[in-house]
C-alpha cells in the first residue's frame, strides 16, 4: 500500500520547485523559538496552502504560455514580479466566480498573500490587490482590497488603483477630518458599484474599445446607469461621494469636510480676498443667528470649489472689489455662482442656502436689499412694495438675444406705460400682465416665422410688424388662430395674446391688423352670460354670511389669523372690493369727510390704485372731486357697513406688530398684518388668508367656496345686513342648521322682495311708455350734421318730436320746481329703440354701446341676482342685451374692425365718461 503524500507533495505535480518552497515554508514553522524569520503557525500555512492548491488547476488553465512556465520554474519566486503576481491573482479571482470552487475554502488572494510574505520573510509585503491607507490617515499600517473589480481588464484594474490613491492623497489633504472607517467604507461601496456595472452593456462597450475607466466616469449617463443597477442606498451614496473627487467637473466637487472652522475658512478667504474676508468677518459679527453662520460657513467652503471655475480677470474683480465683484459687469460673477451650485451642491436647501447666503452678504455691504435682476439688462421692472424690496421683475431675455430692435421698443412702451400720469394709466399689474402674454405671444409663436420676417423683426422691432401689409403680426396672428382651433392653447389665452399684440402697437401709434381674430361677438355674448352664471346666488351669499357670523358665535378660541380671516370675508362679501388695494391698505386710508350741511361725517377708504410713477394728492390740504377718482377714495354707502371693521383691525389687531417694526420697514403702516411662527417679523397677509377662512366655514358646515370673484360687482352688503338683523333678533340662530336660518330668512324677506322687485319691473315698462318705437337700426359712416351727441351715440330729433315731448310731459313738475324749461328729448335709457337713435360705426360709438350695456343692462341684473321670480325683469334683460347684439352686428358690416377697437377700448379704459355718472 503506497503511502499517503504530503500536502508539499501534491504540489510537486504542478511544480515540483513550489513543492520544495511549501516544504521548507512547513519545516520553518515547526522549528523552535526563537526564529529570526517571518512564519506562522503550521495550522495557518497548511489552511493557505490548502486554499491554493484548491484553485492552482483552475488557475493554470487560464495563465499563459510564458506564465506558466515561470510557475512550473520558479514557483512562488516567480512572484517577484508585481505584474505576474497580479496576473496571477486576477486568474484566481475569476476561477473562483466561474468555476465551481464553493468546496475550497478560504480566499485565495488572502492565502497567496500570507505564503508569499513568508516565503519572502515580509510581513508588510503589498499585494496588488491592495491599497495601502497613508499614514497621515491612520496610525497603524493598514490597507484595503480592491480584489472585487478584478473582472475589468487588467489596464484598467491599475486605473482604478490609482483613483483610488488620488483619492485617498485628497483625504489627506483634507487634514482626515473625516474618520477612517468612512473613507474605506466609500472606497469599498464605490468599488462594489463598480463591479455591478462591469455586467452593463453600454460599460462593456465602452472597455472594448480598450478606452480608460475614466470614460465612465466622466459620463453622467453612464454613471446613472451604475445607479441604476445597485439596489443598496448606501453604497450608491458612497459612489456619487467618490465621483465629486474623481470627476468632479461632471458630478461636483465634495466640499463639507473642508474648512470647518471659522478661522479656516476666513483665513482661506482671505488668500482670495482681503477684503471680502472683511466683509464676511463683519457679517458674522452683527448676525450671530445660527443658521447664519453655518451658511456663511457654506459659502466660504464653496468659494473653494467655485474657484476653479474663474478667470484670472474675475479673480482680480474679487480680490478689488470683495463682494461687491458679484454685482459688476452686469452680475456676471453672480450668475456664474448660480449656475454653478448645482453643478457642485447637492440637495435643494443646501442650494438654497448658498444662494440666499450671498443675497444676505450683499444687502449687508449696500446696506439695503439687493436683486440680482437690477443688474441685468434683459429685466424690466414694475414698482412692488414687499419685505424683498421695492421691485418686481420680469425677463424679456428670449427677446433680447433673438430681436434686439424689438427689445428696445419693448423698453420704450415699458417707459410709457410705467410713467404716464393721465387718464390713460394703467394699473401696475395690468401693464406687467399684457407684458407677460406679449413675451408669450412672441416666444411660442415665432417658429412661424420665416427667417426674413425675423430678421425684419429684430432689425425693425414693433415697426416691422406693419411691413409688407402687415406680414408678420399676421403670421403671428394665424398661427395663434391655428392653435386655437386645434384647441392647443384656450381661446381666451389666445385672445389675450392678440390683444396683446394689439396694445403694444397702438402704444407707438403703429397701425394693426384684425386678420384672423380668435373669437367673434356672439362669443362674447355667450361668455357674458356664462359669466353671469358664476355670481353667488341668493342662497349661496346668505349661507356665507350665515357661516361667517355663526363661527364668530361658536368659535371661543379663534386665533388672531383666524379672526382676521373671518373678518376679510365680512368685508368682502359686502363690497366687493378687490383683494390686492385691500390687504395694501395702510392706517391714512381710512379716514372721514366733514359734511358742511348734515353735521355728519362720512367714512372713506382709500383703494390704492398701484399706478405707474403714481404721485399721490395727499399732501393736499382739500381734495377736489377729480382728486377722489385719481386717489382710488371709496365713501358713503359701500364703505359704512364695513368702517368699523376696518378702524377695529387698524387700531386694535394690528397695532402692536406695527409697533414692532422699524420705522423704516415696508410694512410699518400695513393695517393687515399678523405673526407667523416662520419669520422673525410681522408678516402682511396676501391671498393664501382665504385658505384659512374656507376651512373655518367648511368646519361650521358650510358647502359654498368663498371666493372674491364671485360676489357681484357693488357687493352684496343687503344681504349681509339682513342675516346680520336676523342674527340679532334670533338669538339662537347660531345653534340651529343653515336650512333652518334659511327659511325664516327668505320668510321674513318675501314682502320686502317683491315689493322691490315690482319696482325693478316696471322701470322698462316706464323707458318706452307713449314714445314711438321701431325695430330699424340705422348706422352710418359718420355723425349726422343736424344731430346730437348722446352718451349712447347720435340723436336727430326735433323740437317737436314725440320722444320730446313725452319727455317734457314726465319731467314737468321737475321743471317747473327749478323754473327751468326743455324741449329735447333727454331720456338716453330709451335710445336703442327710438327712431331717432342713430350709430356711427366706429370705435367710439361702440365704446358708448358697450359702456350702456354695462350701466343700466347690469344694474337690472343686479336686481334679480337669486331670486327665481324675477321673470318679467329678465325678459326685459333679454330684448335690450339683443338690441346691442344686433347693432354691434350691423356695425361689423359696415365697419369690422370698430367692434373689436371698441371692445378694446372699453377694457383698457372701462366705462365711457359720458356714463361714469351713472355707474358711480
Amino acid at each position: 500500500m503506497a503511502a499517503k503524500s504530503t500536502l508539499s507533495q501534491r504540489f510537486g505535480l504542478f511544480s515540483p520547485i513550489l513543492e520544495n518552497q511549501i516544504a521548507n515554508l512547513v519545516s520553518k514553522s515547526k522549528a523552535p523559538e526563537p526564529k529570526d524569520y517571518y512564519i506562522q503557525t503550521y495550522k495557518t500555512i497548511h489552511q493557505q496552502a490548502s486554499c491554493l492548491y484548491g484553485y492552482l488547476e483552475s488557475i493554470l488553465d487560464r495563465l499563459n504560455g510564458e506564465d506558466l512556465i515561470d510557475f512550473q520554474c520558479k514557483g512562488l519566486d516567480a512572484f517577484s514580479s508585481i505584474e505576474y503576481w497580479q496576473r496571477f491573482e486576477r486568474c484566481g479571482v475569476l476561477a473562483k466566480l466561474e468555476d465551481n470552487l464553493s468546496t475550497v475554502k478560504g480566499k485565495f488572494h488572502l492565502s497567496l498573500l500570507g505564503l508569499l510574505k513568508q516565503h519572502f520573510n515580509n510581513e508588510h509585503l503589498v499585494a496588488p490587490h491592495e491599497i495601502v491607507i497613508p499614514s497621515k490617515l491612520c496610525q497603524s499600517y493598514r490597507t484595503t482590497d480592491c480584489s472585487i473589480v478584478y473582472r475589468y481588464p487588467l489596464e484598467n484594474i491599475s486605473e482604478i488603483k490609482t483613483y483610488m490613491v488620488q483619492y485617498l492623497q485628497q483625504k489627506c489633504e483634507e487634514g482626515g477630518k473625516q474618520d477612517l472607517q468612512s473613507i474605506i467604507k466609500n472606497i469599498t461601496g464605490f468599488l462594489f458599484c463598480l463591479d455591478s456595472g462591469f455586467d452593463l452593456p453600454e460599460v462593456k462597450s465602452v472597455l472594448e474599445k480598450k478606452f480608460n475607466v475614466s470614460e465612465v466616469l466622466s459620463s453622467k449617463e453612464l454613471c446613472d446607469l451604475i445607479l441604476s443597477s445597485v439596489s443598496n442606498k448606501q453604497k450608491k451614496d458612497q459612489f456619487k461621494h467618490m465621483l465629486r473627487y474623481l470627476a468632479p467637473e461632471v458630478h461636483g466637487s465634495r466640499t463639507t469636510t473642508l474648512l470647518l472652522s471659522t478661522v479656516e475658512a476666513l483665513d482661506f478667504i482671505d488668500t482670495i480676498s482681503p477684503k471680502l474676508r472683511g466683509e464676511v468677518a463683519s457679517f458674522l459679527a452683527k448676525s450671530q443667528e445660527k443658521h447664519h453662520i453655518s451658511r456663511t460657513k457654506k459659502f466660504m467652503r464653496f468659494i473653494h470649489t467655485f474657484r476653479n471655475y474663474l478667470s484670472n480677470g474675475q479673480l482680480k474683480l474679487i480680490r478689488d472689489n470683495g463682494i461687491a465683484a458679484f454685482t459688476e459687469n452686469e452680475a456676471e460673477l453672480w450668475l456664474l455662482y448660480l449656475d454653478t451650485l448645482p453643478k457642485e451642491i447637492k440637495g435643494q436647501q443646501n442650494k438654497y442656502d448658498l444662494s440666499s447666503l450671498l443675497n444676505n452678504l450683499l444687502a449687508h455691504v449696500f446696506e439695503r436689499n439687493i436683486n440680482i435682476n437690477e443688474f441685468l439688462s434683459y429685466m424690466l421692472r414694475y414698482p412692488h412694495q414687499s419685505v424683498h424690496g421695492e421691485w418686481q421683475y420680469q425677463s424679456f431675455k428670449y427677446i433680447e438675444d433673438n430681436y434686439p430692435a424689438l427689445f428696445k421698443d419693448v423698453k420704450k412702451v415699458h417707459h410709457i406705460s410705467l410713467t404716464r400720469t393721465d387718464a390713460f394709466q394703467v394699473q401696475v399689474n395690468t401693464v406687467k400682465a399684457t407684458f407677460s402674454r406679449f413675451l408669450i405671444a412672441i416666444e411660442q409663436n415665432d417658429k412661424c416665422l420665416s427667417e426674413e420676417q425675423k430678421k425684419v423683426v429684430a432689425d425693425k422691432g414693433l415697426y416691422g410688424f406693419a411691413e409688407n401689409d402687415h406680414g408678420v403680426l399676421k403670421s403671428i396672428r394665424q398661427h395663434i388662430q391655428h392653435k386655437c382651433k386645434t384647441s392647443d392653447i384656450d381661446l381666451d389665452y389666445g385672445r389675450a395674446q392678440q390683444d396683446a399684440l394689439d396694445w403694444f402697437l397702438d402704444k407707438l401709434g403703429i397701425e394693426t391688423s384684425i386678420a384672423y381674430p380668435v373669437s367673434q361677438l356672439k362669443r362674447m355674448h355667450h361668455e357674458e352670460k356664462s359669466r353671469e352664471n358664476e355670481y353667488y346666488t341668493l342662497e349661496e351669499a346668505v349661507e356665507l354670511a350665515f357661516h361667517i357670523e355663526k363661527t364668530f358665535l361658536i368659535k371661543k378660541d379663534l386665533t388672531h389669523f383666524q379672526k382676521l380671516a373671518l373678518k376679510l370675508g365680512r368685508i368682502f362679501l359686502k363690497t366687493a372690493w378687490n383683494m390686492t388695494p385691500v390687504f395694501e391698505l395702510t392706517i391714512d386710508d381710512i379716514f372721514y369727510f366733514d359734511s358742511p350741511t348734515g353735521g355728519k361725517k362720512t367714512p372713506a377708504v382709500r383703494l390704492f390704485k398701484r399706478r405707474a410713477n403714481y404721485s399721490t394728492q395727499w399732501h393736499k390740504f382739500g381734495l377736489k372731486a377729480e382728486d377722489i377718482e385719481k386717489e382710488g377714495i371709496e365713501t358713503g354707502d359701500i364703505v359704512r357697513p364695513v368702517i368699523q371693521d376696518l378702524i377695529a383691525i387698524r387700531d386694535d389687531d394690528s397695532k402692536p406688530f406695527r409697533d414692532a417694526l422699524d420705522d423704516d420697514h415696508p410694512f410699518k403702516d400695513r393695517i393687515f398684518l399678523y405673526q407667523s411662527y416662520k419669520y422673525d417679523t410681522p408678516k402682511a397677509l396676501d391671498a393664501s388668508i382665504l385658505t384659512t377662512l374656507d376651512e373655518l366655514l367648511e368646519a361650521q358646515g358650510c358647502q359654498v367656496s368663498f371666493t372674491t370673484q364671485r360676489i357681484r360687482k357693488g357687493g352684496l352688503n343687503y344681504i349681509y345686513r339682513k342675516v346680520l338683523s336676523n342674527f340679532k333678533k334670533y338669538k339662537e340662530a347660531g345653534q340651529h342648521s343653515f336650512e333652518v336660518f334659511l327659511q325664516h330668512y327668505l320668510k321674513d324677506d318675501t314682502a320686502k322682495s317683491t315689493a322691490t322687485l315690482t319696482k325693478a319691473t316696471r322701470v322698462m315698462g316706464d323707458y318706452f311708455h307713449g314714445r314711438e318705437l321701431t325695430d330699424d337700426i340705422i348706422i352710418l359712416t359718420d355723425t349726422p350734421d343736424d344731430s346730437r351727441q348722446t352718451p349712447n351715440g347720435s340723436c336727430v330729433s326735433k323740437h317737436d318730436s314725440d320722444a320730446a315731448k313725452v319727455y317734457d310731459a314726465e319731467n314737468y313738475k321737475l321743471h317747473k320746481e327749478n323754473g327751468t324749461k326743455t324741449t329735447l328729448c333727454a331720456d338716453f335709457n330709451a335710445c336703442l329703440f327710438c327712431p331717432y337713435y342713430r350709430l356711427v360705426a366706429d370705435a367710439e360709438h361702440v365704446w358708448r354701446l358697450l359702456s350702456y350695456r354695462a350701466v343700466v343692462i347690469d344694474s337690472m341684473k343686479a336686481s334679480t341676482a337669486g331670486f327665481e321670480f324675477a321673470e318679467q325683469q329678465k325678459e326685459n334683460i333679454e330684448i335690450l342685451s339683443n338690441r346691442v347684439d344686433d347693432i354691434l352686428e350691423k356695425v361689423a358690416e359696415i365697419s369690422p374692425t370698430a367692434p373689436v377697437e371698441g371692445k378694446r377700448l372699453f377694457k383698457d379704459f372701462g366705462i365711457h365718461e359720458d356714463w361714469e355718472l351713472m355707474a358711480g
